[in-house]
């Protein structure tokens, strides 16, 4: 890109200009207008390149492809619009149902030749954004694949809430056990002793998960002395806690284990541990990450006679 014109408030020009003092030097700051329209056209006038693109500064996700389809479909056609399929059904304001097969929304950045966006913002006209203006004067544009990601923050609400929450647990090694880490059972001659079937990291996950979201640890939901979950498979433990906070409008965004032991080596199964937590938790194992270290010969853990496990998580918004 040649320059870029960050239009803001009047009264901030100056603020903005410190701020971006130093910076590459095609960055311009322009005084905003009353509203959208009279903004656009302030930053118009000192446009001097054969195509723009127009960007709303509330569309803070937007993805290089959908610059760059964008930007390709003005140079082949003369005007790009990127818009996305509507999931919502749709109805007028009379009640009647519109079929939301034939509607798009639009999005930004909308790009144009440079020449013919200034003519339609030149007749003093006001419309929602650049392409309304354009089909005024010249007809319709050419629509691109748009991204749902890239959403426009009008409201508080539109903005992510993010929550972290910290986990732990540790169990010792016990004769006659399965060893059981993350779902995955791990070849070894001793296993982890518990009321349930001791898995430490998915317990450490459990807590954390339940902490990002404000609630009891996992002693509250699955009490040791409750027979019921005697030899528990954490597993399911682990996927009734997610159904729980997603009753309370929460998801898991990604989730970070360590896991430490001084025996056996766990290097060999990280990638078959982060596969089941990803298939348990409903998300992709690039969401998950898992490491595994030693106690450097520290406690009972460095002993070889406990493993332990410290998760990290993200919870946002649901929707």
């Amino acid at each position: 890109m040649a320059t870029i014109y960050l239009v803001v408030a009047p009264e901030r020009t100056e603020e903005f200009q410190k701020l971006f003092d130093g910076f590459d030097g095609r960055l311009k700051i322009v005084a905003g207008g009353k509203n959208r329209t009279e903004s656009v056209k302030a930053a118009l006038a000192l446009c001097s390149s054969k195509y723009v693109l127009v960007h709303d500064g509330a569309r803070p996700y937007v993805s290089p492809k959908v610059i760059t389809d964008v930007m390709c479909a003005v140079e082949e056609t003369g005007t790009g619009v990127p818009a996305v399929p509507l999931s919502d059904s749709l109805a007028r304001c009379d009640g009647k149902p519109v079929d939301r097969s034939i509607v798009r929304a639009v999005q930004t950045p909308q790009g144009f030749l440079t020449e013919k966006l200034k003519n339609a913002y030149s007749h003093g006209r006001i419309a929602t954004d650049d392409a309304a203006l354009y089909h005024l004067e010249y007809g319709n544009v050419t629509l691109t694949e748009g991204d749902p990601k890239n959403v426009k923050i009008t409201y508080p609400s539109d903005v992510p809430t993010f929550r972290a929450g910290t986990g732990y647990d540790v169990h010792r090694l016990a004769e006659g056990r399965k060893l059981l880490l993350c779902g995955v059972e791990i070849p070894f001659e001793k296993g982890l002793s518990g009321h349930s079937d001791a898995d430490a990291p998915l317990h450490a996950l459990m807590d954390a998960v339940l902490s990002a979201a404000g609630l009891p640890d996992i002693g509250h939901f699955f009490p040791a002395d409750d027979e019921k979950y005697e030899g528990a498979d954490s597993a399911k433990l682990l996927l009734e806690v997610l159904r729980t906070v997603y009753e309370k409008g929460l998801r898991l965004v990604n989730a970070s284990i360590a896991i430490i032991a001084e025996k056996p080596k766990l290097a060999p199964y990280v990638d078959e541990m982060k596969d089941k937590v990803a298939e348990i938790a409903h998300i992709d194992p690039l969401q998950i990450g898992i490491s595994v270290t030693t106690n450097e010969k520290v406690g009972d853990i460095g002993d070889g006679e406990a493993i332990a496990a410290v998760a990290t998580v993200l919870l946002s918004d649901a929707n």
